[in-house]
């Protein structure tokens, strides 16, 4: 399996890391404590995972043009042997380290961009009310769906409705992304409900890891849960619907309902393959019918998520 897939939540084929070789199991920080006596084999291990949390294939996470290439929007590209050799020279094996970086541009190539957890923007957003979200959502579809309405030559439009549609499960990811900031930091029984839901979360040990141990106490783990959602790709539905569901205290509305596999789908050929399909031998494109299909479908989804909300009587 490529490392491009594990990126993808198909890690489950990563080595296994002994749990003290991190001091903070949610990004996969090392303990250089750990490191430093560890066996060369388990230095690798550990290093991987520390990488793998922080840098990825660019074909995963960055846009595609086919004229000039990726482009690195959110910072990078990386290579492997300089990011490693700046956090771990010194403190692991640099035969490891070395031998480890040529492994990883093997499979992934000389060029990293960053994961969610490296990426140069500010996810630290204020959420003034609890219908901030919902009302802030609203205000970004209507002014995505303006753009539809601009006249111009039809390759211009053509760009524009696939630019929106991709807009569109953006202003959706923001909207999880700024309720569940707002629920963790305005409510200690969602912080609750993540401790009491962590065994449910042992397929993915990042959201369990996350939660963190039994000796934490609730403002620490508060916080040790926002820099681990930071690092959620918040469109991967399946694997953030139980995180979620933990934290609000609700039962999340079916994705599959609203269309958000595919819209997913295809708002990833659209933003990472330049509108290509993956063997780049078709084009991907959203017609207008499309563009506000999915914004009915996006505001649909976030009113019935609100109104779940509300139905706890909290």
């Amino acid at each position: 399996m490529s490392m491009s897939k594990r990126m993808m939540g198909l890690d489950d084929e990563l080595p296994e890391v002994d749990s003290e070789a991190f001091s903070d199991p949610t990004t996969c920080e090392v303990d250089d404590d750990w490191l430093r006596g560890a066996e060369p084999e388990r230095q690798a291990a550990a290093m991987r995972h520390w990488l793998l949390a922080r840098y990825c294939d660019p074909a995963y996470e960055t846009p595609y043009s086919s004229e000039v290439g990726y482009i690195y929007t959110r910072g990078g590209p990386w290579h492997p042997r300089d990011v490693l050799m700046e956090r771990f020279e010194g403190i692991a094996d640099f035969d490891t380290i070395k031998k480890l970086a040529a492994d990883i541009v093997a499979d992934m190539g000389d060029e990293l961009a960053p994961t969610a957890l490296t990426a140069e923007e500010d996810w630290d957003v204020e959420v003034e009310t609890a219908e901030s979200p919902i009302q802030d959502l609203r205000k970004r579809v209507d002014d995505l769906m303006l753009v539809l309405q601009m006249e111009g030559q039809e390759p211009a439009k053509f760009q524009a409705r696939n630019l929106v549609y991709a807009a569109l499960i953006t202003a959706l990811e923001t909207f999880l992304w700024e309720t569940a900031v707002w629920w963790l930091a305005s409510e200690d029984d969602g912080v609750n409900r993540l401790v009491a839901a962590r065994p449910s979360f042992a397929s993915d040990p990042r959201l369990k890891g996350m939660v963190g141990g039994d000796e934490l106490g609730l403002e620490e783990r508060r916080q040790r849960i926002h820099r681990g959602m930071k690092a959620m790709v918040w469109h991967r539905w399946p694997n953030n619907w139980p995180f979620l569901a933990a934290l609000l205290g609700i039962e999340m509305p079916e994705y599959e309902r609203y269309g958000l596999t595919l819209a997913a789908s295809k708002r990833h050929d659209i933003v990472h393959r330049f509108g290509q399909n993956k063997d780049r031998t078709e084009a991907v494109y959203a017609t207008t019918t499309e563009v506000e299909a999915l914004a009915d479908a996006v505001l649909a989804f976030a009113e019935d998520l609100n109104a779940r909300i509300a139905a706890r009587g909290l």
